[in-house]
């Protein structure tokens, strides 16, 4: 008996906000569901076609469901975003609602599109003094614009580092990352402090939207088969 593969593709925006999933028989759109990102989804009716026999639907792209970026993040008291994790798998999003922005894996491709940036601190980064009692450091491939950030140890600020509030923030310019924090007089105990928090396991981190986007292949595990 003949035998015919279907698609799923799932395609996301935003969490628990409505999303599409398209139905492929073929390449070519069979219905049409719309969700939130966590409902369970009724797929729909088998089609039929003389001669073969339908297997069941197959999912070709993860089902990306929320991020937990809740809390505020302070030097004293870090606070790790959760993103979506299947075995060696790490998709991670910044933002919410309109801004929200996601990593993307397509089973299909076996391609991640990675719109996330992370930059992991470990004291060794060369800092200069800005006007705002802060520091900068360089940065590549970041938006230029508008950016989604996420910070583990500090609040982001889309203001710039000298028209932010007079508190411990990161912010961003075209090229750099500022942190200000009035706790360090100068770069080198900013540069201590990084390098004491990479050394405890709990690294100052910055998670932010990449101005253009790479690919990367991967290998799927077997649960993600």
């Amino acid at each position: 008996m003949k035998k015919f593969i279907i698609l799923c593709i799932a395609l996301f925006a935003t969490p628990a906000i409505a999303q599409t999933i398209n139905w492929y028989v073929d390449n070519e759109i069979y219905q049409i569901t719309t969700c939130s990102g966590g409902d369970d989804v009724t797929p729909p009716s088998a089609p039929a076609r003389r001669g073969y026999t339908f297997t069941g639907w197959r999912d070709t792209s993860i089902i990306i469901g929320t991020w937990a970026q809740s809390g505020s993040p302070t030097p004293d008291n870090p606070t790790y975003p959760t993103f979506y994790q299947d075995g060696d798998l790490i998709l991670r999003a910044v933002g919410s609602g309109n801004d929200f922005v996601a990593d993307i894996y397509s089973a299909s491709t076996g391609i991640i599109t990675r719109r996330i940036g992370v930059k992991v601190f470990d004291g060794t980064e060369e800092w200069r003094a800005s006007d705002g009692s802060g520091w900068y450091t360089g940065i590549t491939n970041k938006k230029p614009e508008k950016i989604r950030a996420f910070c583990t140890h500090y609040q982001y600020s889309s203001a710039t580092m000298a028209n932010a509030p007079d508190k411990s923030l990161v912010t961003f310019t075209s090229e750099n990352i500022g942190i200000k924090d009035s706790a360090f007089t100068s770069a080198d105990d900013l540069k201590q402090f990084l390098a004491d928090q990479y050394a405890a396991g709990t690294p100052v981190t910055i998670y932010y939207q990449l101005a253009t986007p790479t690919l990367e292949n991967y290998t799927p595990n077997a649960n993600l088969e």
